[in-house]
């Protein structure tokens, strides 16, 4: 019995100490996503101005307020395929909903479409403007 238990520990003690492998953000369509906190969002959109920031909420909800600099292209509009289709899928896409399931389902898409690199929102609008971060209104 002691020998059993000198084994489990020192297997969880090697475990336990061996490097931890990062998993890529990379996924099986070549698509680069990651999904990132508002908070930890905003100094990237600040940093990096060729970021693209697609608003998939509806047009009502995005006149109501939506990050500075956001394009409108509503998920749940019949045309969203078409919409995104069209946009240059080489360009990093950051895509934010109200709440990010929709932005979910949106960069899912937009996988599928061959964009390159996403980043979708966690929380959404809400977890932005719940920081004190600015919108504007149409």
């Amino acid at each position: 019995m002691y020998r059993i238990l000198l084994i489990v520990g020192s297997l969880t003690l090697l475990l336990a100490c061996a490097p931890k492998q990062e998993s890529s953000p990379e996924t099986a369509s070549g698509t680069t996503l990651e999904t990132l906190s508002a908070e930890a969002a905003a100094p990237l959109l600040k940093a990096q101005s060729q970021i693209q920031m697609l608003d998939v909420r509806t047009v009502g909800e995005f006149a109501s307020g939506h990050i500075a600099g956001a394009r409108n292209i509503d998920w749940t509009g019949a045309d969203f395929a078409t919409a995104v289709a069209g946009l240059d899928k080489e360009k990093p896409y950051f895509v934010y909903c109200a709440s990010g399931r929709r932005s979910s389902e949106a960069v899912a898409k937009m996988q599928e479409l061959g964009f390159k690199r996403l980043y979708n929102m966690a929380g959404g609008i809400q977890s932005w403007q719940a920081l004190g971060y600015p919108t504007q209104s149409l």
